[in-house]
């Protein structure tokens, strides 16, 4: 390939501009980088008189003999800007388009380690494996794979070994430049939905159809700045890489078949990399959520009013008089229209949003725990600053809004996970042993969360009982518990009080026989690492329990 463009650097150059059909421009100096766009802006004594504004495409090369074409391209005085620009002579016509995605290695090597010896023999272990899918999209049969690539590159001090992640598209028939675009951008969208954080864009490289290679480049998203010093891990990304290992073909196929792509799942992907004023992030979800209640309930037709009005009533009266010379039938025949117009009504948009939440899965529902109340306020709010209107929230409201809006996303990820084909479990095992965002920030229901995944044990006592425990749940470990044949748990302090003294001295196995341990051969006495006591209503967390029953 020719030299490489990465999105995240600014490039400049000497170049002469030439026209397949006008010849020779004129030279000038061609910039192009994150937030600039691309522009050849020329030198006037060099520039040739043309009565074009716009042109399809235009060659540039530089002094050293690198050639650039740019496509989509509008003249302004001295000044050509372009949509796209790639780093070869190429025609609008390309057959494979690759793309390096930054800041995701950590999640697609999350098992690869490596084995051995530095300057002996060094082997990596669990490589991740390419992963395909294919698909037909406007006519064309698309190929999409997810693949590692690990180079070495030699520095002053040794080598430096680095793991990078590709997304390749493979067409059948020549891709224009505007579909290159296209495509990637909505691969990088759905992406940041299924990773929960925003994918960006390290370089895209490209294939003609003739089989010539370059790199592209066109305006997209700056990555994210880092924030401080951690490096992120596996479980800073929402979706599990088995998961997407076992599922990539139907994700591919039902995301690009969607048809909310465009704009609602781009648009979801856009606001995961919004960071400033918490107005406009109530604006941008609520409207989201909206927009897919609409979607959801576009077939609803209208409501239909149990009781009629006294308007209605007079009518039917009126009519029942027969002064205006119908028949019977006629007379039920209006009788109907009038009731089809006055007693029934368009759904509220509360009203919908009530039918969709009543048609998602209850442990979701439950788990997320939006309440109908809260959806409400995020939707005055929303109202309020789109009129314009000042404002004023509580001093203590602020973090529920942060954690509404968390919940909000989250929904949003769940209904867009169903839509690209992946299943409840599959949303459920993400949320566990993430660190994400939306995740931390929901304040999630984790008791269901724990029970419907089976990760704890939960015992059910009565209210009084559970209140007596209620001082206990402080976030200690290792606290005993009795249980009685009724069901009635009390604490021990005294065998707490034992079992502390043991671990502290060493003295335990690491998986005792806690019979021996407790020496009291008259309970069965086990560990417990997650437990909850609930009543129906509360209940009450504890880890690392010893039950003796």
């Amino acid at each position: 390939m020719r030299s490489k463009i990465v999105f995240t650097q600014d490039y400049s150059y000497n170049v002469t501009a030439t026209h397949p059909t006008l010849g020779q421009l004129g030279d000038g100096r061609l910039t192009f980088g994150p937030g600039k766009g691309t522009t050849l802006q020329f030198r006037l004594s060099t520039l040739k008189p043309i009565d074009c504004q716009t042109l399809d495409e235009v060659h540039a090369i530089t002094e050293d003999g690198q050639h650039f074409t740019l496509f989509n391209c509008q003249f302004e005085q001295l000044f050509l800007s372009c949509d796209y620009i790639v780093s070869m002579e190429a025609t609008d016509a390309f057959v494979l388009v690759e793309v390096e995605v930054l800041d995701i290695s950590p999640w697609f090597f999350e098992y690869q380690r490596m084995q051995g010896k530095p300057g002996a023999k060094i082997e990596w272990i669990n490589t991740p494996h390419e992963i395909n899918a294919s698909l037909m999209l406007d006519e064309k049969n698309l190929t999409i794979k997810a693949y590692p690539h690990t180079s070495i590159d030699q520095t002053n001090d040794g080598h430096l070994i680095k793991d990078s992640v590709f997304f390749s598209i493979e067409s059948t028939m020549p891709l224009s430049i505007s579909k290159v675009r296209r495509y990637t951008t909505d691969l990088l969208a759905l992406l940041s939905i299924l990773l929960g954080s925003p994918a960006s864009i390290s370089s895209v490289g490209v294939k003609s159809d003739h089989g010539s290679s370059g790199y592209v480049f066109f305006p997209y998203y700056e990555p994210e700045a880092e924030a401080g010093t951690r490096k992120k891990e596996s479980h800073d990304y929402f979706l599990k890489k088995p998961i997407f290992e076992a599922n990539w073909q139907t994700i591919v196929q039902n995301f690009f078949a969607s048809e909310l792509r465009d704009p609602l799942w781009l648009r979801l992907s856009g606001m995961k990399r919004y960071k400033d004023f918490w107005e406009y992030k109530v604006l941008g979800y609520v409207t989201l959520w909206e927009a897919y209640v609409s979607s959801q309930t576009q077939n609803l037709g209208k409501k239909d009013l149990a009781i009629p009005t006294k308007a209605v009533k007079r009518f039917h009266e009126k009519l029942d008089e027969n002064k205006f010379s119908l028949t019977n039938e006629q007379v039920l025949g209006v009788k109907a229209l009038a009731g089809s117009v006055f007693q029934s009504r368009e759904y509220t948009l509360q009203e919908k949003t009530e039918i969709v939440i009543s048609q998602t899965d209850p442990d979701i529902v439950k788990i997320i725990n939006l309440s109908s109340a809260a959806l409400v306020r995020l939707r005055k709010i929303r109202d309020a600053i789109a009129h314009g209107d000042v404002i004023t929230i509580p001093s203590g409201e602020h973090p529920l809004l942060s954690t509404r809006i968390e919940k909000l996303t989250l929904l949003l990820t769940y209904y867009a996970f169903i839509e690209f084909g992946l299943k409840k479990d599959d949303f459920l095992a993400c949320l566990c042993s993430t660190w994400t965002r939306m995740v931390r920030g929901a304040s999630l229901n984790q008791a269901h969360l724990d029970k419907v995944i089976g990760a704890a044990e939960f015992i059910t006592l009565t209210s009084e009982n559970l209140l007596a425990l209620k001082p206990l749940a402080n976030g200690q470990a290792f606290r005993c518990f009795y249980r009685n044949d009724q069901g009635e748990v009390a604490y021990s302090h005294e065998d707490t009080r034992t079992y502390s003294v043991k671990r502290q001295s060493s003295a335990l196995e690491d998986n005792p026989d806690y019979n021996k341990v407790f020496n009291n051969y008259d309970k069965k006495i086990r560990y417990v690492p997650n437990l909850y006591f609930e009543d129906g209503q509360d209940n009450l967390h504890f880890i690392a329990v010893i039950l003796f029953e």
